[in-house]
């Protein structure tokens, strides 16, 4: 569906209403994915408040905090997830085996 042009020349999808009221405001969009996390031991475990491991409970991928530090770049966390996660199923492996 399309409605022609605004005035900036963008195609409209979508019919503009001529009542208001409108508001517009300048964002400024920083992060893409939380930078926060869950903290890991060597083992993959997921740590508690004490740092003391949580038996049963790993962690790969995004979830982990840190990595990043406080700037997320996209698509760089690829590698970090398919390797976290390859070590956190041999670790986790390795416990049931226990």
């Amino acid at each position: 569906m399309n409605l022609g042009t605004d005035e900036f020349g963008r195609t409209l999808s979508a019919p503009l209403s001529e009542e208001g009221p409108y508001y517009a405001l300048q964002m400024y969009i920083r992060y893409y994915a939380s930078l926060g996390g869950l903290h890991i031991n060597e083992n993959m475990q997921v740590l508690n408040t004490d740092q003391e491991p949580v038996e049963g409970l790993y962690a790969a991928g995004e979830v982990v905090g840190g990595l990043e530090g406080d700037v997320y770049m996209g698509a760089t966390l690829f590698g970090w997830a398919v390797t976290s996660g390859y070590n956190a199923g041999n670790a986790a492996s390795a416990a049931i085996a226990e």
